[in-house]
């Protein structure tokens, strides 16, 4: 099983707000992610949903452009759903081995 969540667990069972044994049944293998606004996180996303989509559409996507937002390390608005959903979109709607962000 895999969860996820963007609260302190630990502060929330102290305040007793989260349950304590359920706590420890989620916490088997605890991973920390940076924040999606962390400068390089949209690079990597971004750059292995392109890869993942054209493989997926039978395309070869050997060109990124328009990029500096990623590497900017911009906030993203959406969640990554939604950035999944915005590149896979682009990639279907490519017409060559550029993707255009």
């Amino acid at each position: 099983m895999l969860t996820a969540t963007n609260k302190d667990l630990n502060a929330a069972v102290a305040e007793g707000t989260f349950r304590k044994d359920l706590f420890y049944r989620l916490n088997v293998f605890p991973i920390q992610m940076p924040g999606s606004a962390s400068a390089g996180r949209h690079s990597a996303s971004a750059e292995y949903l392109i890869d993942r989509y054209a493989k997926r559409a039978g395309k070869r996507i050997t060109k990124i452009t328009g990029r500096r937002w990623i590497y900017a390390g911009l906030h993203w608005p959406g969640n990554i759903r939604e950035l999944q959903n915005v590149i896979e979109r682009a990639v279907i709607l490519s017409d060559s081995d550029t993707f255009v962000c």
